[in-house]
C-alpha cells in the first residue's frame, strides 16, 4: 500500500521547576478542549494535543505537565494556515477525533491513543502499559508492533532497507573503513515510514534511540 497518513510528534523540552520528577505518563482523562484547528485532551496533569495540517497529517504534541512549552522547530512549520473539518465523537469510554482521512480514538481510563485509516483500518497503536511518557529530560514513545509492521528511513544506515528488528541511536558521527554496521552514521533523521500506511516524525534535535521490534 503506499504511504498515505503521517504522524508528526513534537517534543518539548522546556519545563518549570515543577516539572523536575519522576516519569510522568498520561492517567484517566479529565476533560478536552478544542479549536478551529486542534483537539486537546487532558489526562491528570498531562495533555496531548492533537492537530491537524492536512486530513492526512496529523501533529501530536505530548504535554508533560500544564507548564509546557514549545521551543521553535526548524524542521517543520508551527502552524497550518489550512482550515481542516474534524468531529469530535464521546462516549463513556473513548474520545474519537475524525477527520475525512484518519481517526484518532482515545481511551478514557487511562488515556491510550490509537489510529485508523478512514476504513477503519488499524495503523498505530499504543500499548496499554503506556505510550507517551516523560521522565526529567527524557521523552519516550511505545507503540505496538504488528506482524505487518517493516520500517523504513531514519537517514544513513549500513544495513537492509527493512530495519525491523534493529535498534540504532540517531547521534551524527562520521564512521569510515566499516565492516559492520556501526551504531551511529553521518546523517540521521528521525522519520520512519510504514508500508503499513503510515508515516513517523519526531521532531526532536535531541539524541534519540529508535527501538524497531529488536
Amino acid at each position: 500500500r503506499s504511504m498515505s497518513k503521517l504522524f508528526y510528534l513534537g517534543w518539548l523540552w522546556w519545563f518549570s521547576a515543577a516539572s523536575i520528577f519522576a516519569q510522568v505518563i498520561p492517567g484517566n482523562v479529565t476533560g478536552y478542549d478544542s479549536t478551529s484547528k486542534s483537539v486537546t485532551i487532558h489526562a491528570d496533569t498531562v495533555a496531548i494535543r492533537f492537530t491537524f495540517y492536512q486530513s492526512d497529517i496529523l501533529r501530536v504534541d505530548f504535554l508533560p505537565s500544564p507548564a509546557t512549552v514549545f521551543d521553535s522547530s526548524f524542521a517543520v512549520i508551527r502552524d497550518s494556515s489550512q482550515t481542516v473539518a474534524f468531529t469530535i465523537r464521546e462516549s463513556d469510554s473513548t474520545i474519537d477525533i475524525v477527520s475525512t482521512s484518519m481517526r484518532v480514538s482515545c481511551t478514557k481510563i487511562p488515556l491510550h491513543c490509537s489510529f485508523f485509516d478512514a476504513s477503519g483500518r488499524l495503523l498505530l497503536a499504543e500499548p496499554r502499559s503506556g505510550g507517551l511518557s516523560a521522565n526529567h529530560a527524557e521523552r519516550s514513545a511505545a507503540f505496538v508492533l504488528s506482524a505487518v509492521d517493516h520500517f523504513y528511513g531514519t537517514g544513513e544506515r549500513s544495513a537492509s532497507l527493512d530495519l525491523r528488528g534493529l535498534s540504532f541511536s540517531l547521534n551524527n558521527e562520521t564512521h569510515g573503513g566499516y565492516t559492520n554496521p556501526p551504531a551511529t552514521m553521518n546523517i540521521n533523521v528521525p522519520f520512519i515510514a510504514d508500508p503499513n500506511g503510515y508515516a513517523l516524525l519526531f521532531d526532536n534535535t535531541y539524541p534519540d534511540t529508535f527501538d524497531l521490534g529488536r
